[in-house]
């Protein structure tokens, strides 16, 4: 049989269409569920258990093991899920990346015309690209990203020959070759050098199914790239976590460890594990024939179901064997990636080059805010304490609180340039509305850093110029710190909470309550003024504190309205 330069671009053309049908169905989809996956997110538990189910549904959501692993590694970052949480999220992530197989094998080799569904999901979903609605688009994306992956599927199943075909003295130099000594090691490299190139797993095993279903190579190449694909795998997660902080580059090498581990317990147990699933496929599947049959043919209609089960059995016994391990992971990661302190710096905060849905970096985004608004509340406290207790009279705690100002300062900045790469990302219409939100509450979050560093300043100058307050200032000035504070307490909640879930009640009941303490202390102030009660530089000092606190409750309640979408 002769097979030319056309038939080559043939085959490299319907592989870049079933590529570009990947790309953009997974695209869709992320899309359509990416509000519901960062709530399903926010609920996990450190129950390991119910990490791997987690990590296996998002998976076989979003039909992207890198995808999923990326985004774990970015939350992990971004604290929205502790190391221990993600462990578990990772391994059922290997789990879901195998609900892919199932649907392409169910589907791309079946005794079913492929046009007969790809041609409708096109027909389909192009309308839907031009509707108004976003919703409607990222459907329209999906369903012609899954016309378009099919298509490409059946182009690639005719683009490549059926083994048969060729010359007999050709296939029995393929077949010794493929049972080399060293023919499992190098389908592993080659797996993991597809996997790498093409940036996902999913792809890579697609095109693995089409050359075995043609009979193109035996059960142990074919496993071997299977494993290769596995830890081709872990390099988007590892360089996402470039960029992170030590936790996030932690999480990428128990990707690492965990893959890699599985290959060694699988090669270590191959022909064994052969035969299982042998069994299997012919026994559960209903496989007429065998995976070692000497029919090239034959052993082509057997293998697509056979590799398929492998991938699925050899995830699932890699979960179940380390799940019981998940201490000595982290163990060996932290080993591996050493910190100088138990506190974790936080990293960079960059949108992923791997993640292309925004809704997606939603989450992390929310965490960044909360940080900030924690950056506030512990200047606020260092104004409290120094307010209520002068033991530190050198002032050493300033050193403190302009360290916490400088890194709010640098965070807005950054989370504000976060935003708006996410802005310019194709997000939906209620994700747009969101990064408009917080933006806005990125600016008023600098503000109360900014209000609270000047409120210490002036209690620093006050005290260094040795100036008091009268017992009546006192008396007066403390409960509106207190209500101060206690509103802080309600933004910090809420800032942690599903924004979904804020409601305004209680925020708007803080800020009540510090315009009447502030309007009740200016009217005695000025009335004690015009008595000539107080005096005119302690009188100065206390009017600074008493508005600078009442601005600190104005921008509180503008992030509480940003919170729910008020701005």
């Amino acid at each position: 049989m002769e097979y030319d330069i056309i038939d080559l671009i043939k085959l490299v053309g319907s592989v870049g269409l079933f590529i570009y049908g990947m790309k953009i169905m997974s695209e869709g989809i992320q899309k359509i569920a990416g509000s519901s996956l960062r709530s399903f997110l926010s609920y996990i538990t450190n129950n390991k258990y119910l990490g791997a189910f987690s990590g296996f549904l998002i998976t076989a959501v979003i039909q992207s093991s890198s995808a999923a692993t990326v985004m774990i590694v970015s939350f992990v970052n971004a604290g929205l899920l502790t190391l221990q949480q993600s462990v578990g999220v990772i391994m059922g992530a290997n789990i879901g990346t195998t609900v892919t197989g199932w649907f392409i094998n169910g589907l791309g080799f079946a005794n079913i015309s492929i046009a007969a569904f790809a041609l409708p999901a096109i027909g389909l979903g192009v309308p839907l690209l031009y509707s108004g609605t976003t919703k409607a688009k990222s459907w329209g994306e999906f369903l012609t990203g899954f016309g378009i992956l099919f298509l490409g599927l059946e182009h690639m199943k005719g683009s490549i020959p059926i083994i048969e075909n060729f010359d007999v003295n050709f296939l029995s130099h393929l077949q010794a070759y493929t049972q080399q000594w060293f023919s499992i090691p190098l389908f592993i490299l080659l797996g993991a050098v597809l996997t790498i190139i093409l940036q996902s797993s999913s792809t890579a095993l697609g095109i693995t199914l089409v050359i075995v279903a043609q009979g193109w190579m035996p059960i142990n190449a074919a496993i071997g790239l299977i494993l290769g694909e596995n830890i081709g795998t872990t390099t988007t997660a590892y360089l996402a976590s470039l960029v992170g902080n030590v936790s996030a580059k932690r999480a990428a090498r128990i990707h690492f460890i965990f893959n890699v581990f599985g290959v060694v317990w699988a090669v270590a147990v191959f022909p064994f594990f052969v035969d299982f699933i042998d069994y299997l496929n012919i026994n559960i599947l209903g496989s007429k024939y065998s995976i070692t049959s000497a029919n090239l043919y034959h052993r082509g209609l057997a293998m697509t179901g056979a590799v398929t089960l492998f991938h699925t059995v050899f995830n699932i016994v890699n979960t179940l064997l380390l799940i019981h391990f998940i201490p000595l992971l982290i163990n060996l990661s932290k080993r591996w990636v050493p910190s100088e302190t138990e506190v974790e710096e936080m990293g960079n905060i960059s949108v992923s080059n791997y993640i292309d849905t925004p809704e997606m970096a939603i989450l992390q985004g929310q965490k960044y805010l909360l940080n900030m608004g924690q950056i506030g509340f512990d200047i606020y406290k260092n104004y409290r304490d120094l307010r209520f207790d002068k033991k530190d009279l050198n002032f050493k705690w300033i050193a403190e609180v302009e360290q916490f100002e400088r890194k709010a300062d640098d965070l807005q900045l950054k989370i504000s340039s976060f935003l708006i790469n996410v802005s310019y990302s194709n997000s939906s219409e209620t994700t747009s509305n969101t990064v408009i939100n917080m933006l806005s509450m990125a600016n008023d979050l600098e503000r109360i850093c900014d209000t609270c560093y000047q409120l210490c300043l002036v209690e620093k100058k006050r005290q260094t110029d040795g100036v008091e307050f009268k017992p009546v200032m006192k008396k007066e000035i403390t409960p509106l710190i207190m209500a101060v504070e206690d509103a802080l307490v309600i933004l910090i909640k809420n800032l942690g909470k599903s924004y979904q879930e804020v409601e305004l009640g209680d925020a708007v009941s803080a800020e009540k309550k510090i315009n009447e303490l502030r309007d009740s202390i200016r009217k005695r102030h000025l009335e004690r003024l015009e008595k000539k009660e107080d005096q005119i530089q302690s009188g100065l000092y206390f009017r600074d504190t008493y508005h600078l606190l009442e601005k600190i409750g104005d921008h509180i309640l503008r992030v509480n309205g940003s919170i729910v979408g008020r701005h």
